[in-house]
């Protein structure tokens, strides 16, 4: 019979086995993608992401410096509501029609 503590059963479920030793796994934010990624490699990730990703200035997702004018002309175009109709940036349209708008189709209760 094995006793678990809250604390043990946390540790379990943060902690990995690599070649039978447990390894806790720490993570940092990157704020150029706005990702958590993994602490040992970080630094990599880091000149990696700052050479090759940039925040978009309208919407603040991170896009490849190469594909930056295909988003803009994409993500931002004007678009309509197939409910409502109203008008607004392609990348507000999923989240609009499936939470925002007053006419989206709902479930009965």
């Amino acid at each position: 019979f094995r006793f678990f503590s809250p604390s043990l059963l946390l540790e379990e479920r943060i902690s990995s086995r690599i070649k039978g030793k447990i390894m806790t796994e720490e993570n940092r934010f990157c704020k150029n993608c706005k990702r958590d990624v993994s602490a040992d490699n970080f630094s990599l990730h880091e000149v990696h992401c700052l050479r090759f990703l940039t925040l978009c200035p309208e919407c603040d997702e991170p896009v490849a410096q190469k594909d930056m004018k295909d988003h803009q002309r994409e993500a931002h175009k004007e678009v309509r509501c197939n409910h409502c109709h109203q008008s607004m940036k392609q990348y507000q349209l999923e989240h609009h029609e499936t939470k925002e708008c007053h006419k989206r189709p709902t479930k009965c209760q």
